[in-house]
């Protein structure tokens, strides 16, 4: 078992036995708890294409309820059937369910001096992206919460330009070894090579500190896809997710 399977299967749920013998629905305490330091959205059930065998990864709770009604086969009407199997056993009014493509690598890649490791005293900056309109004790609590563990451990990457931040980079934790990638560009500075650099400094960090790049992209979002690619990142599964935001659904 490489280490990708290794990552995969333990972030499922899997039992790589009962895997062999035909078992396709699995539960993990992972389902439905936020699965980064920066966001609060939550997943019940991710249906995995990996490596020819289709995966029902479900939170415990729903367990029971879900094995019956999960679809067996892929087929081209899959997010709709894992779509209504979910509906009836899920205990929310309002979720989302979309696709994705997971991605690793191996490669490393040479430094750029147009990304800047961000600190403390880029605060004004972070926070000038997306602007909370909130008081200041809410504002610090998710400084101190969020953003300063990754700041602290250099894993906030940017371009700055005009003393405004038009593309970075965040290598969140994952378990069992990996690290999450995320990329965001200013619509006015994309096809400039910004995202990519940040990209490839945020895949070295992984690799410096013994980490598993994981980059995971919406299959609606083609230029994610395509600078994944293009950076050497191996798509290596497919996924339907469920995403809750606890907060619309009390």
């Amino acid at each position: 078992m490489n280490k990708i399977e290794d990552f995969y299967l333990n972030y499922l749920g899997v039992n790589a036995q009962e895997l062999a013998s035909g078992e396709r629905v699995f539960s993990s305490d992972l389902r439905g708890k936020p699965e980064s330091e920066l966001t609060c959205n939550v997943h019940d059930l991710i249906v995995s294409v990996f490596n020819d065998n289709l995966i029902h990864s479900v939170n415990e709770d729903m367990l029971k309820s879900y094995c019956h009604l999960a679809p067996r086969q892929v087929s081209t009407d899959l997010l709709e059937l894992v779509d209504d199997a979910f509906f009836k056993v899920c205990k929310y009014r309002y979720y989302w369910i979309s696709e994705w493509f997971r991605y690793s690598t191996d490669e490393s890649h040479d430094l750029t001096q147009d990304v800047t490791v961000l600190t403390s005293s880029h605060r004004e900056m972070i926070e000038a992206r997306k602007q909370v309109r909130r008081g200041h004790l809410f504002r610090d609590r998710v400084w101190e919460k969020a953003y300063f563990p990754l700041l602290l451990e250099g894993r906030l990457m940017a371009v700055i330009r005009d003393s405004k931040i038009v593309s970075y980079s965040s290598v969140t934790y994952m378990p069992f070894g990996a690290a999450n990638i995320a990329v965001w560009t200013d619509q006015e500075h994309r096809k400039m090579g910004y995202g990519a650099n940040c990209v490839m400094q945020a895949v070295n960090w992984c690799k410096d500190n013994n980490r598993i790049p994981i980059y995971l992209v919406s299959t609606l979002n083609i230029a994610s896809i395509r600078l994944a690619e293009k950076l050497g990142f191996n798509r290596f599964a497919s996924e339907i997710r469920t995403t809750v935001n606890t907060s619309l659904n009390r």
